[in-house]
């Protein structure tokens, strides 16, 4: 079957004929129905994922999947073909502490994720353990459903999980891309007023018309939240991560309020320690989604317009097998 894989010495994707794979005890055969692209894609091919985090043996790329069952090892039940799953790409062991814990998306087991180590989803068939899929409701397409495993999942477990975002708060996005506009649509659902922050013009303009309290670039919504009367901002959730955007969350957070770190623009950035600590502003990390939170999405999907509507905006990223 074709693949496209990642080969370390490499900074592109070499496609390759690879054998379609066999399943082994508790997995499970999916044909590839859509993959999404994902800017972790590219830390993999620049060298910033390399080693321990992503494997350094030549593997196919590609954490975003749905797919449909083929065929299972005999030790597995309850799966029909044709039948549609989205994959967890974190490939959580299910039993470690951390796991056992229900933080399976940042599991300590000894596995590599789905397209970071272990084979992924740019190809036709991929191979699964039975634990990690979680079934798509009608209504979802396939190419939503892959999208849900990390654009959606990854801004939703960092709005209800980590920042517990509360319906009286006041919440700034920072980067309007794939998983900031995401991000701004899970927080409409949850928060009071939400603010963005962008330098593209036609995603300010899409958060407007989707209901945005106030879209605009950096300085602008600054100047506007450091007016007196300018309402108490108790989340910021940065979708960028670099040094510009990470100093504007510092600044525009309010005294106790929380900063989550959900881009990963840069692999190190400052942190105003004595500021926000008299401040007592928080800095949370968030990573991925757990199992549960993909089922939410998924749910949520199928019934959401809101969330539906901005998967359509994502699918040009989808599926290079699909001409």
């Amino acid at each position: 079957m074709l693949a496209y894989r990642y080969v370390p010495g490499t900074t592109f994707l070499v496609e390759q004929d690879v054998p379609i794979p066999v399943p082994g005890e508790g997995e499970v055969l999916l044909r590839v129905e859509a993959v999404g692209l994902c800017h972790s894609d590219l830390h993999v091919l620049n060298g910033a994922l390399s080693g321990t985090a992503a494997g350094d043996s030549p593997y196919t790329l590609g954490h975003e999947i749905c797919g449909s069952v083929v065929g299972t090892h005999a030790s597995v039940a309850g799966f029909t073909p044709g039948d549609r799953f989205a994959l967890v790409g974190i490939n959580p062991c299910h039993s470690c502490a951390t796991c056992l814990a229900g933080r399976d998306n940042i599991c300590i087991g000894d596995k590599f994720n789905f397209g970071m180590g272990r084979d992924g989803g740019f190809t036709e068939f991929v191979l699964a353990p039975a634990a990690n899929l979680v079934a798509v409701p009608d209504g979802v397409t396939s190419a939503q459903a892959s999208i849900c495993t990390d654009a959606i999942s990854t801004p939703y477990h960092a709005i209800t999980s980590m920042a517990k975002v509360q319906a009286h708060e006041n919440v700034v996005i920072i980067g309007l891309g794939g998983v900031g506009m995401n991000c701004f649509k899970v927080a409409k659902m949850h928060a009071n007023q939400v603010f963005v922050s962008e330098l593209k013009q036609e995603a300010l303009d899409a958060a407007s018309a989707a209901g945005a309290t106030a879209a605009l670039p950096a300085t602008d919504l600054e100047a506007l939240l450091s007016r007196p009367s300018a309402p108490r901002i108790d989340v910021v959730i940065d979708c960028v991560g670099v040094p510009a955007t990470f100093q504007l969350a510092q600044r525009l957070a309010a005294s106790g309020g929380r900063i989550v770190l959900l881009g990963l623009g840069s692999m190190r950035l400052e942190w105003n320690v004595v500021e926000n600590a008299l401040r007592e502003v928080n800095l949370l990390m968030s990573m991925w989604g757990t199992k549960k939170d993909l089922g939410e999405v998924l749910e949520l999907t199928a019934f959401s317009s809101s969330l539906t509507s901005e998967i359509d905006f994502e699918i040009g990223l989808l599926n290079p097998f699909n001409s």
